[in-house]
């Protein structure tokens, strides 16, 4: 599964890529070059070396493009990363591995 924040788009452009490829968490980030806090999307909690995301905001991107069962699913995608350290209680967001990119992914 993967998040892809375009930043070549005003504003940025979200979209949650592959959601039953539950093996994997990345956040693709495009064109994240000279961009302060303020450009960032609703869906991200805060940005360091890692993006930290919002669950509710992949639940909801995930909604129209999933079945019934990918909660589940999901769920035991959070259940790893709460093991892991990277779940943020406080934000309710996960951590995803920051992946950079000069242009997005073709929908």
């Amino acid at each position: 599964m993967e998040l892809e924040i375009d930043f070549n788009q005003s504003p940025p452009r979200v979209r949650l890529l592959d959601p039953e490829e539950l093996r994997s968490f990345a956040v693709a980030v495009v064109d994240q070059s000279a961009r302060n806090e303020a450009e960032w999307p609703d869906a991200v909690a805060r940005h360091e070396e890692h993006v930290w995301v919002r669950i509710d905001a992949i639940r909801a991107l995930a909604e129209p493009q999933v079945a019934g069962e990918w909660d589940a699913g999901f769920e035991k995608v959070l259940e790893f990363a709460r093991s892991r350290g990277w779940i943020d209680e406080d934000a309710a967001a996960v951590r995803g591995h920051v992946e950079r990119r000069v242009s997005a992914r073709d929908e």
